[in-house]
């Protein structure tokens, strides 16, 4: 008994003996880890002409045998392994680019199969289209509005132009003359399920009609027939605007609205009453918006208004006590409006007096509902701005506004009247707009940056935009380069992946 008692001691001895050692074996053991080399954190690509195509280099300090999954999802999914579509299971990825373009991630899962371990690495991918980077112009040919392309392979300078753009996607042409065009960030439009979520998209917008396209691929999203919740009667469009909340329409003097953030379908509502009583009204085309901010001229009765999305009538503005002209029945009418600077919102309009043509002025503008300034200047009739034509400001740097004169470009500086001549076009073309935009862009972008005033001119049916840079307000000797085209150029704007609400003026 006792030799028995003396054998189970000992072989507990010895199983306790090796269980204490396979536990110290595994309390030190190095835990596995996975790097992975070949794999950037950014991409960027052009959808239908790009592919990524990625060798990385993944190690183990395990004995491995890696088996590998790619994914790509979008970049805002809450869920995103739940929406992510497999690209590729092998270790060398050549995926062709097929995504809209907007950001997107690409996940790598590698795991080891000898131990079950995995690691996730991640990179984003901004996807463009042939169409999302590039310059846009809006034209008249034969009383009908169309749209070229200017592609920028590498830099901002322009390389080919693709012509017609608009129709050749869309089918046909839009009906009337163009007014304007601008750039959408958020527009509403439905995805493959029904769904409305915000859209990256182009507008065109003609005296009688409108083209809301995506900017990815540039199919119509809306058009006049579709941008209202009850058509109206008569087509005379005006302008289509953004602040940050909300979208704002004018057609034939009337002004439309619609929520921009939160849910929606990217449809306008009914016209705003200037009062209960309906008082009839009109309004200018020529607007000032910011944050939540939206000013219109009532040329009916020399008035400004303010307005909101959420009030079916538009709201009256008080004069701040010291004004040099009444912001209400002033008696004035509006031959342009533009935003001058945004950190305090602050425009400048020329006006004519509506009892004496002859009597014309140039104001600023600080506008609010409870307090708006204006004040304004007589211009004398020896002033070149008297008679010009083509408006156009410097937004946020020189205190200069832009405008025609005949053939001529002249610019006025803001702080002391002073006027030089700046280009003269051809004798054989005329000035048809004068606009002015920037972009800064940075990292992949940095070689897209830009700083023009553009110079639109028609030569029987031909255009040219010139692209000045300037210094001190002064423009360049000759354009940095020019765009050309068949018809009437009325707007010229570029788009890329960074492009935002935030980097153009919200003005006409």
């Amino acid at each position: 008994m006792k030799a028995l008692e003396i054998l189970i001691v000992f072989a507990l001895s010895i199983l306790f003996y090796s269980c204490n050692k396979e536990m110290g074996r595994d309390r030190f053991e190095e835990l596995e880890s996975i790097t992975l080399t070949g794999l950037q954190a950014h991409y960027s690509v052009v959808s239908g002409i790009d592919s990524l195509i990625i060798d990385p280099v993944p190690s183990s300090n395990k004995e491995a045998e890696f088996e590998y999954l790619w994914g790509i999802y979008d970049i805002r999914n809450e869920d995103p392994y739940a929406a992510m579509d497999t690209i590729g299971k092998s270790k060398n990825l050549v995926y062709p680019v097929n995504k809209v373009a907007k950001n997107w991630y690409l996940s790598l899962q590698i795991k080891n199969k000898k131990t079950g371990y995995s690691e996730y690495f991640k990179s984003t991918i901004d996807v463009a289209t042939a169409y999302t980077r590039g310059w846009y112009v809006i034209k008249e040919e034969n009383d009908r509005t169309d749209m070229d392309f200017f592609t920028t392979p590498n830099s901002v300078i322009a390389d080919k132009r693709v012509e017609n753009v608009y129709s050749f996607v869309n089918g046909e042409k839009l009906k009337g003359k163009p007014v304007m065009m601008r750039f959408l960030n958020d527009f509403k439009a439905p995805n493959d399920k029904g769904e409305y979520s915000p859209t990256r998209s182009i507008c065109l917008v003609t005296n009688e009609d409108v083209g809301i396209m995506t900017l990815s691929g540039l199919e119509l999203i809306k058009d006049f027939k579709t941008l209202f919740h009850g058509e109206p009667s008569k087509r005379n469009m005006q302008m289509i605007g953004n602040n940050f909340t909300n979208y704002y329409l004018i057609n034939d003097g009337q002004l439309h609205s619609m929520i921009g953030q939160g849910p929606g379908t990217g449809t306008f509502g009914g016209r705003k009453l200037k009062d209960t009583q309906d008082t009839p009204y009109f309004l200018s085309p020529f607007h000032l918006m910011y944050t939540n901010s939206a000013f219109f001229f009532d040329e009916t009765s020399s008035s400004f208004f303010s307005a909101d999305v959420r009030n079916m009538n538009l709201i009256p503005v008080t004069d701040d006590a010291d004004v040099t002209l009444s912001s209400t029945n002033n008696n004035k009418r509006m031959l342009y409006m533009g935003i001058r600077t945004t950190g305090y919102l602050t425009g400048y309009a020329i006006f004519e007096d509506k009892d004496d043509l002859s009597k014309r002025s140039i104001a600023q503008i600080i506008p609010s509902v409870s307090q708006f300034k204006i004040y304004h200047k007589t211009l004398d009739s020896g002033q070149k701005l008297y008679k010009g034509d083509n408006f156009a400001l410097i937004y946020q740097e020189e205190e200069v506004m832009y405008f025609s004169l005949g053939k001529e470009v002249w610019s006025r500086n803001l702080s002391n009247n002073k006027e030089k001549l700046q280009f003269t076009v051809p004798a054989n073309e005329e000035i048809t707009f004068i606009r002015y935009r920037k972009f800064s862009g940075s990292g992949p972008e940095a070689d897209y940056s830009y700083n023009y005033v553009m110079v639109g001119t028609n030569d029987g049916g031909q255009y040219k935009v010139r692209m000045f840079t300037k210094s001190g307000g002064d423009l360049s000797a000759s354009p940095a380069f020019i765009l050309e085209g068949k018809g009437i150029a009325k707007d010229a704007l570029f788009v890329g992946p960074t492009i935002n609400n935030l980097t153009y003026p919200f003005t006409f």
